[in-house]
């Protein structure tokens, strides 16, 4: 894509200016006349310009949220079911979107649809702003004829996501809170109460509990080497974020998050839920059983998990059926596996898949509410340990040394 600069006139003879970002010349024209406006001049943008436009789209995120994906896959079914064009419909929604990524976003697809290329092409190339899960339905609709009813699909799917993450952060908001909370209070008492109080305790010259050394070697501590601790996090988080971007250490960091303690599990079994509402919705799309594993694989958003599940394709491959394909990783309860049994049997699977991740999601919400009320009191224990030392730390020494004043 390249950026260019073009100069125009609309039906009043108005003169009309601006940048447009296309793949050529020709693009570009196409575009302005169906907009009424006869091209004049048309130039690529200066190099600066381009540089710029090119550091901006490398650093630039064009993430779309769960919630205007809904919208948007919501009202592609609403005017392709009216009968409206697909372009139009683009062209509409592009128009009156608020959301900038999407509104990108639209324009890219419009503009790749207008010099000839597939739907499913266009959002492909839009990796950043679609998951791999879209274009594959979507190639599909283009398939079948069925369009309008791939967007419907899509759109139950990525609702059914956004209310499993509600859930999850629901559940998580109390404890981040509270712990963001326990964090900063230890930051203010060693950094502003503590020292205030070491004054008074220095001045009097007494031996002092233990209690109180700690919290005055710990707040001299953090007096004295915080711009050593910034740096060493900065620079760990750092290092780790970039070891966790690395092949393996994306496959380790996965792996390991399935086993903290408390969490580990949740986290599991959200992602097999995951997998199972997308190949269910593959398998009734009519993908290939093939890339169905394959793009469900990605949709987990786990590399650990997601090595497992493409084992399920090459045991296919190799002649085994599907219940056997599933026993084989080693991944799925028993009872998933009898469902899965009981769907190859039947010709049912899309709909045992469906059942099967609406089992894992009830069993995720019933496991955050019990990890919501397994932190509750592993919380409130901490903060009473805190005040606890803080009293201790504190004023039981002022009390002491209260005391011996008076005598």
């Amino acid at each position: 894509m390249h950026s260019y600069n073009y100069k125009g006139r609309d039906t009043q003879g108005a003169l009309i200016s601006g940048q447009l970002t296309a793949h050529n010349e020709d693009a570009v024209a196409s575009y302005l006349s169906k907009r009424s406006i006869i091209p004049l001049d048309i130039t690529p943008a200066s190099v600066a310009s381009g540089i710029f436009d090119s550091l901006k789209e490398r650093f630039e995120t064009k993430e779309i949220k769960l919630i205007e994906q809904i919208f948007f896959c919501r009202q592609m079914y609403t005017l392709l079911r009216a009968g409206i064009p697909i372009m139009k419909s683009l062209e509409d929604l592009r128009d009156s979107t608020p959301c900038e990524n999407l509104k990108y976003a639209l324009n890219e697809l419009y503009v790749d649809l207008d010099a000839g290329q597939e739907l499913s092409t266009a959002i492909r190339k839009q990796s950043k702003s679609f998951p791999p899960l879209f274009s594959s339905i979507i190639e599909v609709g283009e398939e079948t004829g069925n369009l309008d009813e791939c967007f419907a699909l899509l759109a139950k799917y990525f609702d059914k996501e956004r209310e499993l993450r509600n859930s999850i952060t629901s559940a998580l908001r109390y404890p981040i809170i509270v712990c963001v909370a326990i964090l900063a209070a230890i930051g203010i008492i060693n950094m502003l109460v503590i020292p205030a109080f070491a004054n008074i305790f220095n001045s009097f010259n007494a031996e002092l509990p233990w209690t109180t050394r700690f919290l005055v070697a710990s707040s001299d501590f953090m007096l004295n080497y915080w711009p050593h601790m910034l740096i060493t996090g900065i620079a760990t988080f750092s290092g780790l974020k970039y070891y966790v971007n690395t092949p393996d250490g994306r496959l380790i960091w996965h792996k390991s998050k399935l086993k903290i303690p408390l969490v580990g599990d949740i986290v599991f079994r959200s992602l097999l839920g995951r997998f199972a509402n997308t190949l269910s919705l593959c398998i009734k799309s009519g993908i290939p059983w093939g890339s169905a594993i394959t793009v469900s694989s990605k949709a987990t958003d786990n590399e650990h998990i997601a090595r497992k599940i493409i084992d399920i394709k090459t045991s296919i491959e190799q002649g085994e059926n599907i219940t056997n394909a599933f026993r084989k990783i080693d991944l799925f309860p028993p009872l998933v596996l009898q469902m899965v049994h009981v769907g190859e049997e039947t010709g049912a699977l899309d709909k045992l898949l469906s059942d099967v991740g609406e089992y894992f999601e009830r069993e995720v919400s019933f496991q955050l509410k019990a990890l919501s009320d397994s932190l509750e009191p592993i919380l409130i224990s901490i903060v009473g340990i805190m005040v606890l030392i803080l009293a201790l730390g504190v004023f039981l020494p002022m009390w002491d040394l209260g005391s011996a004043a008076l005598k």
